[in-house]
């Protein structure tokens, strides 16, 4: 699936002139909770949002700092947040540079933009153009639409142990010398050893996505943690 397949593309903005209080209030009256900026030749040039504009002087928010903490900060950060609470434009309080895809980017590629930068919503480009905005909402909305491939898929070719073992070593970091795997009628047994819970539930998660398996149980000690019984529950 691609960005422009699930982007917002009714998309509202900002110029960089426009006041802070009529930015607030713009977000406030559409339910958003970002706008992008558009300089006056069509360029994004920043992106104005909920957390730049929860510290405030006008709401009493700007958190003024006690005077001897000064000494201990870096002046061009302790300007910067002066600025983005009592500045009165857009530009002075917008975030930049600004981080975007591409329409024909993968949402796999657009998830991974969002949460390497934590960022909440991401524009979307077309030829240098702005065409949509993406919002974690838009992903989950699209999560809501998706349907369980593995349910509708059919039963593969090749044995079901073989295709597992193969879905195994897609995944690099586990380390499958200490696993001893039975597979009867399509269910799954996992006897052994697993590096940590965390492994064990990525583990179960990969072969519950197997066209074929109907469950999965576990037998299986980890250093740190109790005995992990059949339904991969501690005992």
């Amino acid at each position: 699936m691609k960005a422009i397949e699930v982007m917002t593309k009714d998309v509202q903005t900002a110029a960089p002139d426009m006041s802070v209080l009529d930015a607030a209030a713009l977000m406030t009256e559409k339910h958003i909770s970002g706008l992008p900026v558009i300089s006056e030749y069509g360029e994004v040039i920043g992106v104005v949002s909920e957390s730049d504009l929860i510290h405030r002087a006008e709401i009493g928010t700007d958190g003024q700092p006690i005077h001897w903490l000064g000494y201990f900060s870096k002046p061009e950060e302790m300007a910067e947040k002066f600025t983005k609470a009592h500045g009165h434009k857009v530009h002075d309080v917008m975030s930049r540079p600004v981080v975007s895809v591409e329409s024909d980017a993968d949402i796999g590629e657009v998830a991974d933009t969002m949460d390497h930068y934590g960022y909440k919503r991401v524009p979307v480009m077309k030829d240098g153009s702005l065409v949509g905005i993406i919002a974690r909402s838009d992903l989950v909305r699209a999560l809501s639409r998706a349907e369980v491939s593995a349910a509708k898929a059919p039963r593969p070719s090749v044995p079901l142990r073989e295709t597992i073992e193969r879905a195994m070593k897609t995944l690099p970091w586990l380390d499958t010398s200490y696993l001893n795997m039975t597979v009867f009628d399509g269910v799954v047994r996992l006897r052994g050893y697993v590096q940590s819970k965390q492994h064990l539930d990525a583990l179960k998660v990969l072969l519950e996505d197997v066209p074929g398996v109907v469950d999965v149980q576990t037998q299986l000690l980890s250093v740190g943690i109790p005995a992990l019984n059949w339904d991969g529950n501690y005992t």
